[in-house]
């Protein structure tokens, strides 16, 4: 009965695992190769790194524009970044709203009636009600 349960949560820890390492090797892809390279370069040297821990600790977050310049990372992924640093949803919307004012006033034009910013908003707030 152990070995059972024992095999059943190894498969399924298995796939969650493969996923994982799925959705690592996209994010990679979207950030520059050196940057990537430098990163593990860090963590090895953490990871290796005997307690009292002397190593710079790649896990800490100083701030986006602290640990690395926006323009290293797709727009997608400089949002992404924003969030995950502990802006409010506000903080945010303002960010996307002054990046879209500034994308219109130098030439760019809306190819829809919908903001992207508004359009994420509005994927969130779905999201939300599921």
């Amino acid at each position: 009965m152990v070995g059972k349960t024992l095999t059943l949560r190894h498969k399924s820890h298995l796939e969650e695992r493969n996923q994982q390492v799925e959705g690592h090797l996209g994010f990679t892809q979207t950030i520059d190769p050196k940057l990537v390279n430098e990163w593990e370069i860090m963590c090895q040297k953490w990871e290796n790194d005997r307690v009292p821990k002397t190593a710079k600790n790649p896990y800490h977050t100083k701030g986006l524009s602290e640990s690395f310049g926006p323009s290293m990372l797709l727009p997608s992924m400089q949002l992404l970044m924003i969030m995950c640093l502990g802006l409010s949803e506000a903080d945010v919307r303002k960010e996307l709203a002054k990046e879209e004012e500034a994308r219109l006033s130098n030439g760019g034009y809306a190819l829809h009636q919908t903001s992207p910013a508004a359009f994420l908003s509005l994927g969130l707030e779905l999201e939300d009600l599921q």
